[in-house]
C-alpha cells in the first residue's frame, strides 16, 4: 500500500454540473440532501459483495450474523 496512488480531486475530470431545484413530494419541504442520491446504491453493493462472498442468497437489508438472517 506504500506505493498506491490514492485518487485526489485532481484526478477527477472536468464535469458539468446542473442544480435542478425541482421539489420532491416524499421528503419533507420537498427536499433532498446533496449527498443523498449517491448513497442510495451503497448498501446494495455492500450486499452484493457478500452474497458473492459467501454465496448466500441475500435479499434482504439490514443483514444479520450468520444463524439471525432471515430469508
Amino acid at each position: 500500500m506504500t506505493d498506491y496512488l490514492h485518487p485526489t480531486a485532481l484526478d477527477m475530470p472536468a464535469t458539468r454540473l446542473d442544480i435542478l431545484e425541482i421539489p420532491r413530494p416524499d421528503s419533507p419541504y420537498g427536499l433532498i440532501g446533496v449527498g443523498e442520491p449517491s448513497l442510495l446504491s451503497c448498501p446494495a453493493a455492500v450486499v452484493a459483495s457478500i452474497r458473492d462472498a459467501c454465496g448466500r442468497d441475500l435479499a434482504r437489508i439490514p443483514l444479520r450474523p450468520e444463524g439471525r438472517h432471515r430469508l
